[in-house]
């Protein structure tokens, strides 16, 4: 029996240690990957470019949605080309974004991928612009809640929640 005890201890600290090894932080890479959907100007259904990973985004506000990048000049010339981007965590896909700048004039009821050029910042907002239809912007909210939380949380373990 003690012999028993003992092994399974062992086999417990084992699969501690196992478990603990790859947490998401930031000693490695980022387990949320972002990918270009649909070609603006060919209307292609092209994708699975990578646009940026977690690695690039140096925090995310989840009070004012703002997302800042450690270098967004890397990425951005291949944004624009996007209608939408599509964000992937650990193989997961978990929500499409549509991609919009202020210079858009359409209206969004979903959630936007947002480049303010004045201000030379990225957003992600729940529509575009802001309270535009209310009702329909909080059920596609409440649809992608839980992906959403998901999100957040990877960021949260990899450090880059504001």
């Amino acid at each position: 029996m003690k012999k028993l005890c003992c092994f399974l201890s062992f086999l417990f600290l084992l699969l501690t240690f196992v478990g603990c090894e790859n947490d998401g932080s930031l000693n490695g890479e980022s387990e949320i990957i972002v990918v270009g959907l649909g070609h603006k100007v060919y209307n292609l259904p092209l994708g699975n470019e990578i646009l940026f990973t977690g690695n690039d985004i140096k925090w995310f506000d989840k009070d004012t949605r703002e997302i800042r990048f450690y270098d967004h000049s890397a990425f951005s010339e291949k944004l624009g080309q996007y209608e939408k981007i599509l964000v992937i965590l650990a193989g997961t896909e978990l929500f499409t974004a549509t991609n919009v700048s202020s210079l858009i004039s359409a209206a969004y009821d979903d959630l936007v991928f947002y480049y303010d050029i004045a201000e030379d910042k990225y957003y992600l907002n729940d529509s575009y612009p802001g309270h535009l239809h209310p009702e329909q912007v909080r059920l596609n909210k409440e649809i992608r809640e839980e992906n959403w939380g998901l999100f957040l949380y990877q960021l949260g373990i990899e450090g880059r929640l504001k």
